[in-house]
């Protein structure tokens, strides 16, 4: 990747970013890739995701994220518990967390969100 391509996708970036559309967030999940030599695209990609926190407030950022989990990459494991381990640290949106995760009626969500957050607990 040249450092050219990385002006342009950070250029893309932030021109959908200040659309603040929530049709964009699976868009931004996608692009997340553990892969990935240019970390600090990926953290500016990061920051445009979290960015929806303070637009919509907590609940409803949390809520999107948890619907749009399928926009992931196979390849974003890390990113994926980064972005819990950042909602888990935020005083402001981990009650909000907890509400909403202890109230998800699917399964499959239940069990992936189990995964991420007994890895966050192993990281230490």
């Amino acid at each position: 990747t040249s450092e050219e391509e990385v002006e342009q996708f950070e250029e893309a970036l932030t021109l959908l970013y200040q659309q603040e559309k929530i049709e964009h967030l699976p868009l931004f999940l996608s692009v997340l890739d553990d892969r990935t030599q240019q970390e600090e695209v990926m953290y500016g990609v990061l920051h445009a995701i979290e960015s929806y926190a303070s637009t919509l407030g907590f609940s409803k950022y949390i809520e999107l994220i948890l619907a749009a989990m399928d926009s992931f990459q196979e390849q974003a494991e890390e990113w994926k518990e980064l972005i819990f381990l950042r909602m888990i640290n935020s005083e402001a949106c981990f009650d909000d967390l907890l509400r909403i995760v202890s109230h998800q009626h699917k399964d499959e969500l239940k069990e992936e969100l189990r995964l991420i957050f007994l890895r966050i607990i192993q990281r230490d």
